[in-house]
Parts: structure tokens; sequence; C-alpha cells
């Protein structure tokens, strides 16, 4: 028998061989986001050593073009200046882990824009609404689109991400929703964008598509703040993926300015995705860590400037103690410290010691449910 099988081996090494590679490259493979317990893709997320595509955005990911993305903002009255809502995106030439490498050619992409639902579904407006979007890019005196009752998409509008060897680039989108809008009730009226490069000739086929479905919700009270927290798989509940068929959530923290952010969490029920966070180094994986220069002026900085730590504390009492586990981000999207960052995107899973049926877990301060939630976020906006 055990000739037999050596015989084979030698015989067959060729197609041993390919087999064994398949299999390790398959264990490998990971996704970009948390899906349903029904795909067959689970628990995993996108890798650390996932190769760095430099076309990115502050607001539009390279997930899914369905993915919710709320502005925050205070209503205004007919007399206001602006009168407009107005909603800045910007498109770069560069991955946001690696700012200092830039594309080294010019972008052709194309940019599309139509009205949907907070799901992404394409909805119309009634007859006679007069709500619009005008989208101007750069500094531009005239819109490139304006969406209306009459006009619900503009698709595939041709534009170049100019290159330039001295330094990376950028293009500014800015989506100027109409005064009439209404904060609350119009919450499930949103712009799906993407940005889409233009592969025509074989071109491009490094890059990766990106988009957003971007909507206006209301600021109130001590929420009142640049950044807000939000679990994207609220997003993506229905009859076939009810609550209790998520075993991992991406939790999205996006906004603008200068805020301290505490994440806490029970680690009995939830931990961090191990692609996010190296045990072994403490690192929180593509983001900044420990910068101890400026990367302005290269001059070194006392004490060093932490963009996300984790700390663990120790709670209960034996023998019935347990992990509570704390994210902090140092959020200053004003910042070369944080590449200006606008999002955050942290992804945990459930570690199966409980089914949740709805997503009352999870708690942002100022909720109802705050002190009973699992996980909690406290956003402190610097003044």
């Amino acid at each position: 028998m055990k000739k037999d099988l050596l015989t084979f081996l030698k015989d067959q090494w060729l197609r041993v061989w390919i087999a064994f590679m398949t299999l390790s490259l398959f264990s490998f493979s990971v996704s970009a986001e948390y899906q349903p317990q029904s795909n067959i893709m689970k628990r995993v997320v996108v890798s650390a050593s996932e190769p760095i595509y430099k076309f990115s955005s502050d607001v539009l990911s390279s997930g899914s073009v369905k993915t919710y993305v709320p502005q925050y903002m205070g209503a205004f009255g007919e007399d206001a200046d602006p009168n407009y809502y107005e909603v800045p995106i910007h498109i770069r030439n560069y991955s946001t882990k690696a700012s200092a490498s830039w594309y080294d050619e010019k972008i052709d992409y194309k940019v599309s824009f139509l009205f949907t639902d907070i799901m992404g579904n394409a909805i119309t407006l009634s007859e006679g609404d007069t709500r619009t979007v005008e989208i101007y890019k750069n500094n531009g005196s005239d819109p490139i689109a304006i969406l209306s009752a009459s006009t619900l998409q503009a698709l595939n509008i041709s534009e170049e991400l100019a290159s330039d060897s001295a330094h990376n680039s950028q293009d500014t989108y800015y989506l100027r929703f109409s005064s009439d809008w209404n904060l609350t009730e119009d919450e499930n009226i949103c712009v799906q964008m993407k940005a889409e490069p233009d592969r025509t000739g074989g071109k491009y086929n490094d890059l990766r598509n990106l988009g957003a479905v971007i909507g206006l919700k209301q600021s109130n009270g001590d929420t009142d703040s640049g950044w807000h927290a939000f679990l994207d798989e609220e997003n993506a509940v229905n009859e076939s993926n009810p609550p209790s068929v998520f075993d991992g959530y991406n939790l999205i923290v996006t906004g603008s300015g200068k805020a301290t952010i505490t994440i806490t969490w029970d680690t009995r029920y939830f931990e961090l995705n191990k692609h996010f966070y190296d045990n072994s180094s403490g690192h929180i994986n593509s983001f900044t860590f420990n910068a101890t220069s400026n990367p302005d002026t290269g001059e070194a900085i006392t004490p060093a400037f932490n963009e996300i730590t984790k700390t663990d504390t120790t709670l209960g009492e034996e023998p019935d103690t347990y992990i509570q586990s704390t994210i902090t981000i140092n959020a200053d999207s004003g910042s070369s410290f944080t590449n200006h960052r606008t999002r955050y995107n942290i992804q945990v899973y459930n570690t199966g010691l409980r089914t949740y049926n709805d997503f009352g877990f999870f708690a942002v301060n100022g909720d109802s449910n705050f002190n009973t939630a699992t996980i909690k976020v406290t956003i402190n906006q610097a003044e």
C-alpha cells in the first residue's frame, strides 16, 4: 500500500503540486466586507496584505456601490446663505494607505449619479417635485449634472484625474442638495455616485471601481457633531437577511473635523477581525499607528501621534471576569497625520455566544439603549 502511494505521488507529482497550491491560495482568499451567513464566503474581511489601489475616495468605497454613507446636516431656513446642503467628495490618484505613492499617469474615468433609496434601488420623484441635486467639479462655476424629477440620472460623464510627477492629485465633487430638502422626511431619497476607470484598450485593470449611496440626515442634540457611527449591515436587512444571519459587522465611523472617538465592546460576544488588528504587534492595520515625525515638515514629534490605539480592561469579579476592549480614534480630517481621513471601517465579528434578532447590541452615546448595549461608541467633538 505504502509502495503504491509513493509510486502514485512520483508519477503524478505535478498534479499533486497544482492541487496543493490551489488549496493554499483558496485558504487565503478574503472579501472586502462581511456578508450574511447564507453567503459561502463568511467571517472574512479585507486582508492586511491587500493590494494598494491608487484610485480612492474619502466617501466612496471600493466595496459595494450600494454602501450607504449618511451626511449629517443642520436644518436652515429659506433665507440661509448658501441656500443648499453641500456634500464634498474627493477622488484621488493614490491609496489612503499610501498617500506618498500615486498613480504614474492620468486616470480617465466616468462618473455617474442617480436618485436611489437608502438601499441603492433606483427611485422616481413625482411630477412637480422641486427638489434638485446639482453636481459641481473642483472650482467650476457651472454644474456638470443636475438631478431632478425630470432628470433622475446622469450616467457615464467622462472625467480625467490629472497626473503630476511632483505630487499626488485629486478631483473634488460637490453635491448640492436644494434647500427644500427635508432632513427627516427625505432620508430615503439619496444619490448614488459611481466612479469607474475607463478600461477601454485594456487600461486601468490595476484599479477598482468606487461607489456609495449618499443621503442627508438631521443632526440632533448631543450627536450633532461632525462625526457619526453606524453599522453598515443595518442597511442590508430584508426578509432574506434578518439581523440574526450576520456573523460579522462593518462599524462605519465617518465625518469631518476633529474628535476623539471611543469604541468599547465585551469580548465574550464580539471581537475584532484578525485581519484588522494585529495581536502580535498591537497595530491597527491600514491606519497610521505611531507617527514620530510630522508628515508635512519631517520634524520629529514628542510624544508620538497615534491615530488609533487599543486597550483591554478586566471587568467583573472572579471567577466571572471578562475583558472589555476599547479602541480610541484621534480623528482629524484636517490633519496630514491621519491622511485627512474622513471614514473608518472597524470590522468586528460575533463570537457565537449570542444570536441577535435586532441591532440593539449597538449604540452611540445619546441613544436610549446606550447603557445596555454590548458595543458602544462615544464621540467627543473638539470645540
